[in-house]
């Protein structure tokens, strides 16, 4: 062991020797702080510093292209949620309205027609199943007429007619056999008899003639006109019953393109309202008109600003918290407010939201932390003013406290404080709880109301 190593094993000794005798219980020296137990609130904040903005503003436009009929406020003014702030010229767009309201009930009865037409094809079917039969009826009762009528010049008329004219030229044998032997006197008279039976005679056997011929009468050929009638009105009811039953999808493409254009019709419609309802500017919520980008007469676009409105009674402020601390922070937590300009003012307010994303990466990582702050009128805070934030991610109350300077470990992960007790130092071993660093929280071990060095 060299010269070098020997001093410094003595120094150590020496050392090692003097912290054992400062740990051993002993008499109280006159010269240690003291400090006596007391119970109390312990709050663990972050702190961080920005600049006020407000929270809450909104920058107006109508939504729709126009002249500016007339802008109701003027900078600084006060206006409640739903006032009127500007309104354009709305002759033109009530125009829009009307116009878009004629096509949609155009629209709408195009598709009840459509609907109506939809529905009357298996209505127009069953028409044209009935056509046929009707024209087949018609047709047999035609043909049975004629069939009637025809049948009349046959047997057993034809017998009947047959029979007549043998009698009548019986009749006429007769008469000439009675003429010639006839007196003198007689014959004028019997010349007379058998030219009426002659006469007779000749009728008879003309109709039997032209019931044997097959001569068409005048009822026959009304009967047969009837005939090819019907049977041509039958021709036409099968053709259009074959028509009808064609598969066909015209009424339900005419249905569908009647649903579109209604579709349309009414999407417009919205649009032209919408447009409309643009025309005027109401104010969102609460607030002080801060800024008036446009006057009466301008003509502005959809996107044009026209007034700027901010909400004075709510502020924010962006604070930067470092990765260690952020994971404490949360949406909710309660935060004290200080503004730099006016120091006797107290505020409160809470988190609104933890960015997920860092703004800083070289060095520390940082990350912006927006607070919320509800103020008064009359607190004479204005948008801009520089604040200290003082985010309260844990706070107890009525717990025992001490410097955490008065705490000492023990070296095997516990800890100790040194209590006077009757002039004497003594160790007394504790658990330690909440710290901001400064004082800490003592949840076993001291009553609140010992002495201790501090």
């Amino acid at each position: 062991m060299n010269k070098l190593q020997i001093v410094s094993t003595i120094l150590t000794g020496f050392i090692l020797i003097g912290i054992t005798s400062c740990n051993l219980p002993g008499k109280a020296s006159p010269n240690e702080q003291t400090v006596t137990v007391e119970r109390g609130d312990l709050v663990v904040s972050i702190s961080g510093s920005g600049n006020l903005a407000t929270y809450q503003d909104s920058k107006l436009s109508f939504g729709s292209a126009g002249k500016i009929a007339k802008v109701w406020h003027k900078e600084g003014d006060r206006v409640k949620q739903n006032d009127i702030l500007a309104e354009l010229e709305t002759d033109i767009l009530e125009a829009a309205v009307t116009e878009a309201q004629v096509n949609v009930t155009k629209a709408e009865a195009a598709v009840i027609q459509a609907e109506l037409a939809l529905e009357q094809e298996p209505i127009n079917k069953n028409k044209a199943r009935i056509a046929v039969n009707q024209a087949k009826v018609i047709l047999q009762t035609a043909e049975n007429d004629l069939d009637k009528a025809q049948n009349i010049y046959k047997w057993p008329a034809l017998e009947v007619a047959m029979a007549d004219m043998e009698i009548a030229r019986n009749a006429v044998k007769s008469a000439q056999t009675r003429l010639g032997t006839a007196p003198t006197a007689d014959q004028p008279q019997w010349v007379k008899i058998v030219a009426q039976a002659e006469q007779n005679f000749l009728q008879v056997e003309n109709k039997l003639n032209a019931m044997q011929s097959g001569a068409d009468m005048e009822e026959v050929a009304i009967k047969k006109r009837q005939v090819e009638n019907a049977q041509l009105s039958l021709e036409m009811a099968e053709q259009f019953l074959e028509v009808e039953l064609q598969p066909r999808g015209a009424a339900q493409q005419s249905l569908t393109l009647a649903k579109q254009t209604l579709s349309l019709a009414q999407q417009s419609q919205k649009l032209a309202q919408k447009q409309l309802e643009n025309a005027t500017i109401k104010a969102p919520f609460d607030g002080v008109v801060a800024d008036v980008k446009a006057k009466a007469g301008d003509v502005v676009d959809a996107a044009t600003v026209v007034i700027y409105l901010v909400k004075p009674t709510l502020l924010e402020v962006v604070v930067e918290v470092d990765e260690m601390d952020i994971p404490k922070v949360a949406e909710g937590q309660q935060v004290e407010i200080k503004v730099a300009s006016l120091p006797d003012r107290e505020l409160t307010g809470t988190v609104a939201s933890v960015y997920p994303v860092p703004t800083k990466i070289t060095g520390l990582v940082m990350y912006n932390v927006k607070i919320a702050i509800p103020v008064s009128e009359d607190t004479g805070i204005k948008i801009g003013m520089r604040a200290t934030a003082n985010i309260i991610v844990d706070k107890k109350t009525g717990v025992i406290k001490i410097p955490s300077q008065a705490i000492k470990e023990d070296g095997r992960g516990g800890h100790f404080v040194n209590v006077i007790v009757e002039k004497k130092t003594e160790k007394s071993p504790v658990t330690i709880g909440l710290s901001d660093g400064t004082e800490t929280e003592i949840t076993t071990g001291l009553t609140g109301r010992e002495t201790i060095v501090n």
